[in-house]
């Protein structure tokens, strides 16, 4: 069951509160074990929470103006088993792999950046966007279109306009 609660100013405080999280231990060197309470007494609420049967899923992530989102699972004791970095081509990848519905989508990936409908193929999809860096360098965007029932259509990557600079690509 998905639960997640995002409040405008909730967003702006965890935006803002994201670029606090440079000065501490990063979240993916976090130990294993590492209670969820004191994960969020050091980062803050994350953007999405999720129950599932055994354990739960956090996303803290720096959408809508960032490029990272970090994931951790907490086991049924509320114990970090693995927190990882997710707005990766690698991650992304899986969305072409498997059947993804916007539950999943939001558990993994956390709130996007941007939700609006956008044209695919002649037809108007619910789009949800991230902005990331791909390879840890180029600044893009993944476009993730939903059909009617709320699965996964399709995906697609393209740069960032806000880092675009008027050339062929990033300056060059």
């Amino acid at each position: 069951m998905l639960k997640a609660t995002v409040t405008p100013l909730k967003l702006l405080a965890t935006t803002l509160g994201g670029s606090l999280l440079f000065g501490c231990t990063p979240l993916t060197q976090l130990p294993k074990g590492t209670a969820y309470s004191d994960v969020q007494a050091q980062y803050g609420q994350p953007q999405a929470e999720c129950q599932l049967e055994q354990e739960t899923l956090a996303v803290w992530s720096q959408q809508p103006m960032g490029y990272y989102a970090w994931r951790g699972r907490f086991d049924a004791n509320q114990q970090l088993v693995d927190m990882q970095q997710v707005l990766t081509d690698s991650s992304f990848g899986s969305l072409e792999q498997e059947q993804w519905d916007k539950e999943a989508v939001w558990c993994h990936f956390g709130p996007p950046g941007e939700q609006r409908p956008a044209p695919y193929l002649g037809t108007m999809l619910d789009t949800w966007t991230y902005r990331y860096k791909q390879n840890n360098v180029w600044p893009m965007m993944m476009n993730i279109f939903f059909n009617d029932q709320g699965q996964v259509q399709a995906i697609q990557r393209s740069m960032d306009p806000r880092e675009n600079d008027g050339k062929f690509f990033f300056g060059w």
